[in-house]
């Protein structure tokens, strides 16, 4: 049997860094990282080097935004941590330590991040602000479903294990409500009780369901790219809207107004109940329902 070598190619397919850049910012840029670290760091050569001066210009305006927001930079550090240890990234949670401790700020804040929501340690605006990040960071269910809900569609119908895993982990909320059933000692969060998260996993199983339903995602996808820069067609209907607080992000009434602006409107804004408010509190959401369509008669 004849064997067949292959050549290595010869052409280096990485971009070489730029030792001598154009233009006074990025100068000023090689030369005070060069005093800083000794060297010129290698994102700033290659890549950086590389971008139109525009790019500069915006990062500058997002950096003005930035000091508006006037966040305390201990918030902004913590935030930073809860993204390094969402992304596993060890070596960005001691960069960030590194800091920390040369502004002389409050490690046991640091120490206690994972139980923000119990400890004292923890102002309300800080809770708020990592609940809010939490609800944005958990959306990788939702890059894989609308981008190739075929892929992961496999794993869905091939084992009731990763089906019940993907369906589980949805967000934040959803999240910690469904896990509290599975805790010895802890009541269950409305109607999501062992038995009926268990019969809804069941569900999609047995229906083999699971691919189709990440489908949805990419086929909404689909829908809103093709009405990009067209006028959204007018709803002529009645509209209910309920507002749970639970929810991935708390719809105002005056969003509803403006998406539905000649129509009439049941707004109203409930106390429990999340994403899956059907499944969460069906009775709130069966009297939710009702109170829309009480006004029709």
């Amino acid at each position: 049997m004849a064997s067949m070598a292959m050549e290595t190619p010869k052409s280096d397919t990485f971009l070489p860094p730029i030792e001598k850049p154009r233009g006074l910012m990025l100068k000023l840029a090689y030369f005070f990282t060069r005093k800083q670290f000794g060297k010129v760091l290698t994102p700033l050569k290659v890549h950086s080097a590389r971008l139109p001066i525009g790019f500069g210009q915006f990062y500058a305006k997002i950096g003005q935004l930035d000091k508006k927001l006037q966040v305390p930079p201990e918030t902004i550090m913590l935030i930073r941590e809860q993204v390094a240890r969402s992304n596993v990234c060890l070596f960005c949670i001691d960069i960030g330590r590194a800091f920390t401790i040369k502004a002389s700020m409050n490690q046991a804040k640091f120490d206690a991040l994972e139980q923000y929501r119990s400890s004292p340690l923890f102002t309300d605006a800080e809770r708020a602000a990592f609940a809010a990040f939490g609800m944005q960071a958990r959306k990788g269910y939702a890059a894989e479903q609308g981008q190739a809900p075929q892929t992961i569609g496999y794993a869905l119908t091939d084992t009731p294990a990763g089906l019940a895993a993907w369906m589980l982990d949805h967000d934040t909320d959803a999240y910690y409500k469904i896990a509290r059933s599975f805790v010895d000692g802890q009541q269950p969060s409305g109607n999501l009780t062992r038995e009926h998260i268990v019969d809804n996993i069941t569900l999609y199983w047995l229906t083999s369901s699971g691919a189709s339903s990440a489908r949805s995602y990419w086929e909404e996808g689909q829908e809103t790219v093709r009405a990009a820069g067209k006028d959204p067609s007018p709803v002529t209907v009645p509209v209910g809207f309920t507002t749970f607080p639970g929810e991935i992000w708390r719809t105002p009434r005056s969003w509803v107004e403006k998406a539905y602006p000649n129509v009439d409107i049941y707004f109203n804004e409930v106390d429990k109940g999340g994403h899956f408010a059907a499944w969460e509190e069906p009775e709130l959401f069966a009297s939710e329902v009702r109170a829309t369509f009480r006004s029709l008669r």
